[in-house]
């Protein structure tokens, strides 16, 4: 018997009430302006969310059925709606699928939004064509079982756009490492990645989260590394937001080359592209 089938029921229920906690009330705030903000962390998200649109794009034309899995405040569901798809935007939070809602508005036709556990979603089998889930699987109790159930949904051949946080960041580890031994040792501490603002929240290596899609029969089409942390010392940085913003989008650029896909790796968030194998 695995450890996910081991795991009591009721800590499920405990670590999807603590996620819905965690994004609700205080927690909206800061999401809702992720998007719009122009400082080194929000433009980090807002390169994830055009990874993925980009995959989506060059995977198939409009008119795709699309499921946005941890919709948030809805601006992943609205991007995918311009570019021409059917959306379908489910969260555990119903603060967040309020403001989904209040996004799609004037397009309820082409866009349904529920909130929903994305274990069990009440949705058709095979209904969909592509399902994104970013940042989503950091914060499953049972992460295999999520893939499961949204495989479930896709269509044979279908699309999953996955992402995660990480354990590392390339230029905030040099900052920890090589500058602190080079200028002082013990003031770079300042300078470490924050851990998750959530107790029960995990990071995933590139190759854990390829290997825990795969198992799901999925195939690997493409991948992103992004945000590659910024170089400080002692609590400050060394470079401004839009420099550092630059330097991180070219190391993405460089490790989108096949002989530097390794530096994915050492990027602060990983985009995986899938595609559902056409036979079990």
């Amino acid at each position: 018997m695995s450890d996910v089938e081991r795991r009591p029921h009721a800590v499920d229920i405990n670590e999807r009430q603590s996620v819905q906690s965690h994004f609700s009330g205080a927690g909206v705030a800061p999401w809702r302006d992720r998007y719009f903000n122009t400082d080194f962390a929000s433009v980090a998200f807002q390169d994830r969310l055009h990874a993925a649109l980009d995959c989506l794009r060059d995977f198939g034309g409009a008119g795709m059925s699309v499921l946005d899995v941890g919709c948030g405040p809805g601006v992943e569901a609205l991007a995918i709606r311009l570019q021409g798809h059917r959306v379908t935007a489910c969260d555990l939070s119903f603060e967040m699928v309020q403001l989904t809602r209040q996004r799609l508005s004037h397009d309820e036709e082409a866009a349904r939004v529920l909130v929903a556990d994305s274990e069990k979603l009440p949705l058709k089998d095979s209904s969909f064509d592509a399902v994104i889930m970013l940042g989503v699987i950091a914060y499953s109790p049972r992460p295999e079982a999520m893939v499961a159930a949204v495989s479930r949904l896709l269509v044979p051949g279908g699309l999953l756009i996955i992402s995660s946080v990480t354990r590392r960041a390339l230029l905030s580890a040099i900052s920890r490492t090589i500058l602190g031994r080079w200028i002082g040792k013990n003031q770079q501490r300042a300078t470490a990645e924050k851990k998750p603002a959530m107790k029960n929240s995990r990071a995933y290596r590139p190759a854990e989260l390829d290997s825990l899609v795969m198992t799901c029969k999925f195939r690997k089409l493409t991948s992103y590394g992004i945000d590659y942390g910024r170089l400080s010392y002692s609590g400050r940085h060394l470079m401004s937001d839009d420099a550092s913003i630059a330097l991180s989008r070219k190391l993405s650029r460089i490790a989108r080359l096949a002989r530097f896909e390794f530096l994915q790796d050492y990027a602060r968030l990983y985009v995986g592209c899938f595609q559902k194998q056409l036979s079990e």
